[in-house]
């Protein structure tokens, strides 16, 4: 049985709506940079950043430490400072985009149901955004990032997200094996890395299910987490 359950907060959305997310971040933070950073030129510059980490992951330096020197030093900028005003974005104006967030009714109930059944829950966000963006988007699902035991950002993270090494960076952190491991996610094929450790997976678009991969919604993943745990973490905690 599962002890940790790692979410990917994109997990409930298709492929599409979370390009159109990503597109939709990148046009905002563009704009909030463009003081020090032309804004054209800016996604680019994300991406051909974001692939220099993917290919320099080191357990030396986070995946923030090599994002914010090699896009700093695309534009003479100073990495202390560019990094402070790209963090200001989701401490200031990041929640101004709530009402164009999209609504993810599945993803808050299989949180809150985790949660109440006292499973440590892990949140995995995008690739290129810092913890606080994780936080601001659970309060946009009205859950307090408080009571999530970890949140993986860019500042605590050392590997790519598709990497093997990612996986086992949240699970040896965790103290936990693979198989102690439920991820949580959009579909089996994006998650081969997670599968070559052996660690289960409960996906939301149709599978073909197997010891390993479990597929379903609401109904199915409370099934699962009431196969050895029937009782709530704490006494009279609400239900979900």
């Amino acid at each position: 049985m599962f002890k940790t359950v790692i979410f990917d907060l994109n997990c409930d959305l298709g492929k599409q709506e979370s390009e159109k997310l990503h597109r939709r971040l990148m046009t905002a933070l563009a704009k909030h940079m463009s003081a020090a950073v032309p804004e054209e030129l800016f996604a680019p510059t994300v991406e051909k950043c974001l692939q220099f980490v993917a290919n320099h992951a080191s357990p030396n330096f986070s995946n923030q430490e090599v994002f914010t020197d090699q896009f700093a030093r695309s534009f003479g900028l100073d990495g202390a400072a560019f990094w402070k005003l790209f963090r200001a974005y989701f401490d200031e104006e990041f929640s101004g985009l709530r009402a164009q967030m999209p609504d993810q009714p599945l993803l808050r109930a299989m949180l809150e149901k985790a949660l109440y059944y006292g499973v440590e829950t892990v949140v995995v966000g995008d690739a290129f955004l810092p913890q606080t963006a994780a936080e601001q988007r659970l309060r946009c699902l009205d859950l307090d990032p408080a009571r999530i035991a970890m949140i993986c950002g860019m500042e605590n993270m050392h590997n790519a997200r598709a990497d093997v090494e990612f996986m086992q960076e949240i699970i040896g952190r965790l103290g936990r094996q693979p198989e102690e491991c439920l991820l949580v996610c959009h579909s089996a094929e994006e998650e081969k890395a997670a599968l070559s450790l052996g660690m289960q997976l409960f996906v939301l678009e149709e599978a073909e299910g197997s010891a390993q991969v479990k597929s379903g919604g609401l109904d199915a993943f409370t099934a699962l987490l009431t196969e050895e745990k029937t009782e709530p973490a704490a006494e009279g905690a609400p239900l979900p």
